[in-house]
């Protein structure tokens, strides 16, 4: 390009091949011509360092994004498991209180408390049923119904819980 007069800034390659851009400046009062270059991959070396520098540093900053988000996740998580597990553990105390007062009650009662299933089987009976019987808990748990209750008695018993059963049938949502 210079040995045909030009002068300027220009790109193209130089003897070796490379691609570089040069600029040319004509010597006054001779054919000769001062040429400076730069091949394109020293420019561009610079460039791509700090490309790849700021590439990384976005990279990381979105690493250290997602891991301050996980971590706030993890700490917020934590303290609900342990919100749920004290309410728990307190849910749990207060439930032995309360069961413990009305076994208490229900063992110092005079009258015989007793919890059956559907079928009028017996799971739970005070020990009141022994002044009051003569059996004793497991001796009155492992009778059957028809042992433990008159027949005209059993047949209200199970007339009643039969039209409990079908009134709340006829009420559930």
């Amino acid at each position: 390009i210079a040995s045909r007069g030009y002068e300027g800034n220009a790109e193209g390659k130089n003897y070796l091949g490379k691609s570089v851009i040069a600029y040319i400046k004509k010597v006054p009062g001779s054919s000769l011509s001062v040429t400076a270059q730069i091949s394109r991959a020293d420019i561009y070396a610079l460039l791509n360092r700090i490309m790849l520098y700021l590439s990384l540093i976005g990279v990381l900053c979105i690493l250290l994004v997602f891991f301050i988000a996980g971590w706030v996740y993890h700490f917020r998580q934590g303290e609900t498991y342990k919100d749920l597990y004290n309410n728990k553990v307190l849910f749990e105390k207060k439930m032995l209180q309360s069961e413990k007062k009305y076994r208490r009650l229900a063992e110092n009662i005079i009258d015989v408390v007793w919890i059956s299933d559907l079928n009028l089987n017996l799971m739970y009976v005070s020990p009141s049923v022994y002044p009051l019987i003569g059996d004793t808990v497991e001796e009155h748990l492992a009778r059957k119904p028809e042992e433990r209750l008159p027949e005209d008695g059993l047949r209200t018993v199970q007339n009643i819980l039969q039209e409990e059963l079908e009134l709340e049938k006829t009420c559930a949502p």
